[in-house]
């Protein structure tokens, strides 16, 4: 999801200059850049913030730093600006994840555009769906969960989404036939997290223990 091949779909002088700088800063302070190809004019359609946090550097060229929680996340961002998805034409051959879903849902609050966030949000939910017909869990479920249990675990994000609903259903569903009680890692983040087993449970009772989950 990494692919930035959707920044040369602009011809030239359709949106201005298309040599504006994109850095982001990761949560761990780290600073990556993205591009020096970018056409901010061609952002502010769909992401009029984004548009406005460029601003005249050296020699008046463009450059802008927003906060992301990673690389795949800001070019998530970015190629929906461009594209109107932020998923790659190749998502198909992509291996099963959640966390870049919760990550651009995240993106799309922090930049106030709710088309994005539903999108991200339906995307979530079908990755989600598919996961309960595969053998086994995505590589990056305790990732994603303790990434929902930072920014999406307090009441008022419950009310306003359910990804971590969405989440905890899925533990429940696939508990034993994805065998996460028998997973190290599964257990210990449910160690770490108390509000993690806490839901659970409520999940487990609210589903009236039909999947037999103990």
């Amino acid at each position: 999801m990494d692919d930035l091949s959707f920044l040369e779909q602009l011809q030239s002088g359709d949106y201005g200059s298309n040599n504006a700088t994109l850095n982001v800063v990761l949560p761990d302070g780290q600073v990556l850049h993205i591009s020096d190809r970018i056409s901010p004019y061609r952002l502010f359609d769909n992401c009029p913030l984004l548009y406005h946090a460029f601003e005249h550097g050296y020699q008046s060229r463009m450059y802008a730093s927003i906060d992301a929680p990673s690389r795949t996340a800001a070019i998530a961002l970015l190629r929906y600006c461009y594209t109107d998805n932020y998923l790659p034409p190749d998502i198909e051959d992509m291996p099963l994840r959640f966390l870049p879903h919760a990550q651009v849902y995240k993106m799309s609050e922090d930049f106030d555009i709710p088309a994005l966030q539903l999108l991200a949000h339906g995307n979530f939910s079908c990755q989600v769906d598919y996961a309960c017909s595969v053998p086994g869990p995505p590589h990056d479920l305790i990732e994603t969960i303790r990434y929902l249990y930072i920014y999406f675990s307090s009441q008022e994000s419950r009310g306003q989404q359910s990804l971590l609903d969405t989440l905890l259903n899925y533990c429940i569903s696939v508990f034993q036939y994805h065998k996460l009680g028998q997973r190290s890692e599964f257990l210990e983040v449910v160690r770490q997290i108390p509000e993690l087993r806490q839901d659970l449970c409520r999940t487990n009772m609210a589903r009236n223990f039909q999947d037999d989950c103990k």
